[in-house]
């Protein structure tokens, strides 16, 4: 694979410089409450956000790219839209470089390129359409997707030979990466990813400003002189902190979101609440789950507090859900026209490897009983347990 990969600068648009902040020295302290209140602000300016969970955790991911060395995992950025034309590219190309720490803005960047830059100047990675990355034969990408599958944790390394000698050489890869694209990221790292969704901005929203990142570098340059100062000040007892994290979260997600979960609590005011309420949105679960958990979920909820159901009650449920799920175009046709022999046989499969079975229920109707398939609830406690949030 060759070294090439096509770099942006934010003022340019192309070429590869030095962050403002490098050259910043000021003995000044600035409060991580207002640092954060005053990069929200900035980010409000200039994208269209679809909740303001979102902007709380990308002022948060902003701050820790300064401090991420001291803490065993990083979370990625993964911003996505159902759309072109949404924000992305305003946001992780145009905007972030002005904010985040070393920023390395790229567009289809080689193997080569990125393991020795990342382990040259730990930079905060920003790659715009991924899609191009990951689209291409996985054999070209395995490389890259190495790097990003390990490269959340601190100490990785992805080994390589260097030089006419070959000698193997290890990398450190570990560092901040925010990704864009419509979808492409592999599950291994949209499951280490806070998922930022954008939209198109509805005629009914107010219009951000509009964004001249020439023009906007000298008026953000004071903010990222205070962030470098705040790193230095905080870093330490950051690196200290044990935050309390949402009970909700995964064991990776409570990982990638320590670091945001610190930073929070040291600001202190409402942003230890704002962050608890963030978290599970942007990072509580994998948007692309398996169908299997998102029906757990839904056989949850079609309980409603009752010890069991039938197989017809349990396909009705699931099917007059009324949401965006797949149970009624696979379903509800069929049921409609009295036919749940199909649709039965698709839910046992489906629950089968969550070791749930239906069985036979006993029921009463006008004094007379009989047999019918269904579920018991307790059945799937197990399971809930296992693969849901309480």
């Amino acid at each position: 694979m060759d070294e090439f990969a096509v770099i942006y600068d934010s003022q340019t648009g192309h070429g590869d410089t030095e962050h403002p902040i490098d050259d910043v020295i000021d003995d000044g302290v600035t409060d991580t409450d207002g640092l954060l209140d005053e990069v929200v602000a900035i980010l409000r300016r200039f994208i269209v956000w679809q909740s303001e969970d979102q902007a709380v955790f990308v002022a948060l991911w902003v701050l820790h790219t300064y401090v991420f060395e001291r803490f065993e995992t990083t979370p990625y950025l993964d911003v996505t839209s159902a759309a072109k034309q949404s924000g992305k590219t305003r946001l992780l190309i145009e905007l972030l470089p002005l904010l985040v720490a070393r920023p390395w803005p790229v567009f289809d960047a080689s193997e080569a390129v990125l393991f020795r830059k990342i382990d040259q100047d730990h930079p905060t990675l920003l790659v715009d359409e991924v899609d191009a990355t990951f689209g291409k034969d996985a054999k070209v990408t395995e490389g890259l997707r190495a790097i990003f599958n390990v490269g959340y944790r601190q100490g990785a390394m992805v080994p390589r030979c260097v030089g006419n000698n070959h000698e193997p050489t290890d990398f450190n890869v570990y560092g901040p990466k925010g990704f864009a694209g419509l979808k492409g990221l592999p599950d291994t790292v949209k499951d280490r990813s806070g998922r930022i969704e954008l939209k198109r901005r509805s005629r009914s929203e107010p219009k951000p400003e509009r964004l001249r990142p020439s023009k906007l570098r000298p008026e953000l340059e004071p903010l990222a002189g205070k962030l470098t100062r705040w790193a230095k000040h905080h870093g330490e007892a950051l690196a200290e902190a044990r935050p309390v994290l949402p009970e909700s979260l995964s064991d990776r997600a409570q990982d990638g979101c320590e670091v945001l979960a610190a930073i929070a609590d040291l600001a202190g005011c409402d942003w230890p609440t704002r962050a608890a309420k963030a978290f599970p949105a942007v990072m509580g679960r994998d948007h692309d789950e398996d169908l299997g958990v998102i029906l757990l979920g839904h056989c949850r909820e079609a309980f409603d507090g009752r010890d069991r159901l039938t197989t017809a009650e349990m396909l009705r449920a699931l099917v007059d859900r009324g949401d965006d799920s797949p149970w009624a175009g696979w379903w509800g046709k069929d049921l409609d026209d009295g036919n749940t022999r199909k649709p039965a046989m698709k839910l046992a499969q489906s629950l089968k490897p969550y070791d749930i079975h239906a069985k036979a229920l006993w029921t009463s109707t006008d004094g007379k009983g009989k047999s019918v398939r269904g579920f018991e609830r307790d059945d799937f406690v197990d399971a809930w347990e296992r693969y849901l949030a309480p």
